[in-house]
């Protein structure tokens, strides 16, 4: 055998061997689930949240929804979903500029990126009472903020990214929902199921009216959603919006409110 020949096979040995090399280490990293090109996570995250804008002013609406969720029930059904551990009462999802003629109001108004900087103080608290179960926080407040923030300036109270965070932050505290309930006898549990126009009751009696949105299965609570003015007041929903599956969600009569479980 020829010193060309040798090369030749000892090229093809050693071409053999890296191919084999790489594919282990794409399994490795496929099984570890660090490839993006597999990873659902990373392609849910490269998801734009307005594939395009609207930028005309003003952007009427009739008032907000403010939609705060109940941590024992946002993740049934979900998959990817965490519930923070530090996480033990209604966490904020959005406020939402609506119309009272469409089903949603305006949304994607402008391309005003997310700007930590702008609203860093309030970064601490949003942590803890606006956090996300799905991705990076910064994501969700990114969503919220370009889907619904940027058509809500034309409110001096939520116009720019500090005063939308500022004043949704702000309706959040003064809510108290966990307590209210709490104090009427309403408590997390996994047996118990509860008469939903009970606690819709008991929130009008506090001075908070709120519609109850469930689960797709109707049978959980999944959120509370609030009617309010551009005074940045809590208001009762008119009848359109009480039977708009968007603002409420169909529930069976009686629903539980689920413990929180954190995995």
């Amino acid at each position: 055998m020829n010193v060309l020949t040798r090369i030749a096979i000892y090229t093809i040995c050693l071409f053999y061997f890296i191919n084999v090399i790489h594919s282990f280490s794409i399994i490795t990293i496929n099984k570890n689930g660090n490839n993006n090109n597999n990873n659902n996570n990373a392609i849910a995250f490269a998801a734009p949240v307005c594939k395009k804008f609207n930028a005309t002013s003003p952007h009427s609406f009739d008032y907000f929804l403010l939609s705060i969720q109940w941590p024992g029930s946002a993740c049934i059904g979900q998959q990817n979903c965490h519930v923070p551990t530090f996480v033990k009462e209604f966490t904020i999802h959005g406020l939402w500029p609506n119309s009272l003629k469409d089903v949603m109001g305006p949304t994607c108004c402008y391309n005003e990126a997310l700007n930590e900087k702008l609203f860093s103080s309030l970064i601490p608290t949003m942590q803890t009472n606006w956090p996300s179960y799905y991705h990076p926080n910064e994501q969700f407040w990114d969503h919220e903020w370009l889907k619904h923030g940027t058509c809500a300036k034309n409110v001096s109270a939520t116009n720019g990214q500090f005063n939308y965070f500022s004043s949704t932050l702000q309706l959040h505290s003064q809510l108290n929902l966990f307590n209210i309930l709490q104090r009427n006898q309403i408590v997390p549990s996994d047996s118990i199921t509860y008469n939903r126009d009970k606690i819709e009751y008991i929130l009008q009696k506090n001075n908070i009216p709120g519609l109850v949105a469930c689960t797709k299965d109707g049978r959980h609570l999944e959120e509370i959603r609030f009617c309010v003015d551009k005074s940045l007041r809590v208001v009762p929903c008119a009848p359109n919006q009480v039977n708009d599956v968007h603002t409420r969600n169909r529930c069976s009569s009686d629903i539980y409110y689920p413990t929180i479980k954190y995995n």
